[in-house]
């Protein structure tokens, strides 16, 4: 009983006793000022009434502003229309009574719609500020785990050579005690797989002299290794030529036995793949330039080796030069060359962009060697205007970019996979985004809707076939912040 005396209650202060106080208000001010002005005027003078009708509408409502409109009917025909302090409306102001009371039924309407407008548009906005505050700390936390994984990458990428040295160490030690062969084998083994470039040998141009008496200027490229980084020596890191092919006592002896690593691709003596890689990670797998993810990822596994990209010797190394780069990796890449001289293209050809700048051919986190951790955050690193976040997400953009696109190049603009509504119909397969090649598109035939098979008749095609395009009502595929671009189309 109680609760619904209390229901009863905030009815009648809802929808009477509020929307009452607010239009009494503003309706008695206009009567007050009202009639000083009406001394003025041949005809009644309204036009505060009017303001008052949409005051209440917009701060009271739909109600509020009828009460308006039938409180200052009501005062306007007993103070203003002869006969005077009357309900009698005489026979020529009955049409000019009328207009008022349609023109205050209209404004009130068209002042309560637009408070309406205006407060579903701050709540929508107010929804985006809080979805944008809610996505950009998503974004900042998951910039904190990705720091914090690759932090203890690196501890456990340090650590684990540590571990393998001194449990062999260990091991050794036990061997040694044991009076064994086995330490005398393990000695041999690490000794092989020591690079020389930590062999102690001499780096020097003394220790470089032993080569360049025969390998100078007659030979070819080889002294050209000087105008390199790897030929500074006011550096201590660069290696010298024993650093890289090993002391090669026998070949100084005898220039026709080989050195004991050889680099040179066209060389009988080719030395293996993992010999020529340890001459480089000697230096470059945790020190100078460290390629801390070369060993697991995709070329390594695939047997490449860095002399087969890089050019020690040459001063101008093609992998090196955003307008060259391309040649040297699509000699193995053929596919992708083809690709790069489709109608649709990053200007990868023209030097503007390069392939080490989505991929990380050392190795990376990221799938297909991308230099982030994602192919969707290394698109963004470019195209920031799609990252978002948005109120309206579009799920496909937000997982993979290569849902839609061929980065390295497509026939189809912009990089498209292949043309709408056929690409969009991938995923979208309902009546409003039926297939082309279905019946309802020939004379004749059926389709399928939700209510079952409907003949089609001679209809002429859908009007998504003839426009041949999604794009032209979604616009914003990649995402929207409009209240209502639910549908991305605005």
């Amino acid at each position: 009983m109680a609760e619904s005396h209390s229901l009863v209650s905030v009815w009648i202060v809802g929808f009477v006793a509020k929307p009452l106080g607010i239009s009494g208000f503003f309706v008695l001010l206009a009567l007050l000022w009202t009639f000083p002005l009406q001394r003025f005027m041949a005809y009644p003078f309204v036009f505060l009434f009017f303001a008052a009708i949409m005051c209440s509408a917009w701060f009271g409502g739909y109600i509020a502003g009828l009460m308006a409109v039938v409180m200052s009917s009501i005062l306007i025909t007993f103070f203003f229309v002869p006969p005077y302090y009357s309900m009698t409306i005489g026979r020529e102001f009955q049409s000019y009574v009328a207009a008022f009371v349609i023109c205050a039924i209209a404004v009130m309407a068209l002042s309560s719609a637009r408070k309406k407008s205006e407060t579903a548009i701050r709540a929508s906005r107010d929804e985006l500020e809080i979805r944008v505050n809610e996505r950009t700390a998503e974004l900042r936390h998951s910039n904190q785990e990705i720091l914090e994984r690759e932090r203890q990458l690196m501890l456990l990428t340090e650590a684990i050579p540590q571990q393998i040295w001194r449990s062999s160490v260990i091991v050794a030690l036990v061997v040694l005690c044991a009076g064994t062969r086995s330490f005398a084998q393990n000695e041999t083994f690490a000794a092989n797989k020591k690079s020389p470039a930590v062999a102690g040998v001499d780096r020097s141009l003394d220790g470089d002299k032993k080569c360049t008496l025969c390998h100078n200027e007659s030979s070819g490229h080889v002294l050209s290794i000087y105008q390199t980084k790897h030929g500074v020596k006011g550096d201590s890191r660069t290696p010298g030529c024993q650093g890289c092919h090993g002391e090669s006592v026998k070949h100084q002896e005898n220039p026709s036995e080989s050195p004991e690593i050889v680099f040179g691709a066209k060389s009988k003596q080719l030395s293996s793949t993992e010999a020529r890689s340890s001459a480089c990670l000697s230096c470059h797998e945790s020190s100078v330039h460290a390629r801390t993810y070369w060993l697991g990822s995709a070329h390594e596994k695939q047997g490449v080796t860095c002399t087969d990209c890089h050019e020690m010797h040459n001063p101008e190394q093609k992998v090196l030069n955003k307008l060259t780069q391309p040649e040297v990796c699509f000699q193995c890449h053929q596919n992708e060359r083809a690709q790069f001289h489709r109608f649709s293209r990053h200007p990868i050809l023209e030097g503007k962009v390069t392939c080490s700048d989505c991929h990380n051919p050392h190795g990376s986190t990221g799938p297909r060697l991308m230099v982030k951790n994602t192919i969707t955050e290394t698109c963004y690193t470019c195209h920031a205007e799609k990252r978002g976040p948005f109120l309206w997400e579009h799920a496909p953009v937000v997982e993979d970019c290569t849902n839609c696109h061929s980065p390295h190049g497509s026939n189809v603009t912009p990089l498209l996979k292949t043309r709408a509504p056929m690409l969009c119909q991938e995923c979208h397969t309902s009546d409003h985004a039926k297939g082309l090649y279905s019946g309802a598109n020939l004379p004749g035939g059926t389709f399928v809707t939700g209510n079952g098979t409907i003949p089609a008749g001679g209809q002429s095609p859908t009007d998504q076939a003839n426009g041949r395009s999604c794009l032209q009502c979604h616009s914003q595929i990649h995402g929207s912040n409009h209240p209502g671009g639910a549908k991305y189309n605005r």
